[in-house]
């Protein structure tokens, strides 16, 4: 299929990526959309509080923004009691110089429970957090993937500037899950459940992965973002290009660390193909080591046997691309497309 022809089926089908909420829960579903399957860019980044990181914030917001701007309908900020219209919130850097800790998302659902494919969100920590070592920050932002592809390079572009203006410590970019932002835990049982089917979307909300972050990296996925820590532990980027050669991965030095690309296009990864996506079995076999050891369950375990990512389910989850037959994914690599120059940065 070329890739006009898979465009324009992605403009007749956009509903596709839509699933209405509490989608697999008794009573469902319910009159709003719950998730949705966008590129999403997740980055774990330190002291927030600190002012000249906070600029750095808004200035990865206002690059967010300048694409999203169209489409944004709310703000929601934890603490106050619903979703603000976009049009009459308070200018995030006003937030910025006025709260001691973030936790706030941009959206640009029609209601005000909508997930949605265009959404910025940031957990930020104060101070008093930070000194404590409770973990860093996180930022996450999420476009289209018809947008993506009908802008080619415009997510990469805005993930490693991210990466390059936060400095970030390491990150995921690619398929993930958005879920609304309201009625999150309602929206579990359907996330697990897309999640075992679409191996190379993130799954998780990356709030809950901050108190594991500094133990390594999550997962693998399109773009993936390593620290200069991470990557002395891997004896730098050298060290990884004998694994993760560059006819197929591209590499992006952001200063404090590098971005690898997988590939020309981000893989969802569909259950029902004979094999794991080739290119994200290898590059999660040669950065294992620098993966969290443990993270804690993405979902509650659920009464009424609804499946969700309890411990046991995102444990499963986490090792996905773990496999023993990994010469035989290093025979297949051969067989993946090379890098095109107009696929990269």
């Amino acid at each position: 299929m070329d890739t006009d022809t898979f465009l324009q089926l992605l403009k007749e089908n956009q509903e596709s990526f839509l699933i209405p909420g509490e989608l697999l829960n008794k009573g469902g579903p319910k009159d709003y959309v719950g998730m949705t399957v966008a590129m999403t860019g997740t980055l774990f980044f330190r002291d927030s509080y600190r002012p000249e990181v906070r600029r750095a914030l808004f200035e990865c917001f206002q690059e967010w923004e300048a694409l999203a701007r169209p489409h944004l309908k709310w703000l929601w900020v934890e603490g106050l009691q619903g979703p603000v219209r976009y049009d009459r919130a308070p200018p995030l850097d006003l937030l910025l110089n006025e709260e001691p800790a973030l936790s706030l998302g941009y959206y640009a659902g029609e209601q005000p429970h909508d997930a949605s494919q265009w959404h910025f969100m940031v957990l930020g920590k104060a101070d008093w957090e930070a000194k404590l070592g409770r973990g860093p920050d996180v930022v996450r932002f999420s476009m289209p993937f018809l947008y993506a592809q009908e802008h080619p390079r415009a997510f990469q572009q805005l993930f490693v500037s991210f990466a390059r203006r936060l400095k970030a410590i390491h990150g995921l970019g690619g398929f993930g899950f958005v879920l609304s932002p309201t009625r999150e835990s309602k929206n579990h049982p359907a996330e697990a459940a897309f999640s075992v089917k679409m191996h190379g979307a993130e799954a998780g909300n990356p709030f809950g992965m901050t108190r594991y972050a500094d133990a390594g990296i999550k997962s693998v996925s399109w773009l993936t973002a390593l620290g200069t820590e991470l990557l002395e532990k891997l004896d730098g980027v050298d060290g990884i290009r004998g694994d993760l050669p560059p006819l197929w991965y591209a590499y992006y030095d952001y200063g404090a660390g590098v971005v690898i690309q997988a590939g020309n296009e981000p893989d969802i990864g569909p259950a029902d193909d004979d094999t794991l996506p080739v290119l994200y079995v290898l590059a999660n076999a040669a950065l294992r080591s620098v993966r969290a050891p443990e993270i804690g369950a993405f979902h509650q375990q659920l009464d009424g046997g609804r499946f969700t990512l309890a411990s046991q389910e995102t444990a499963r989850w986490l090792r996905r691309f773990d496999t023993e037959d990994l010469a035989e994914y290093q025979a297949r690599l051969q067989q993946v497309p090379k890098l095109k120059a107009a696929h990269r940065l």
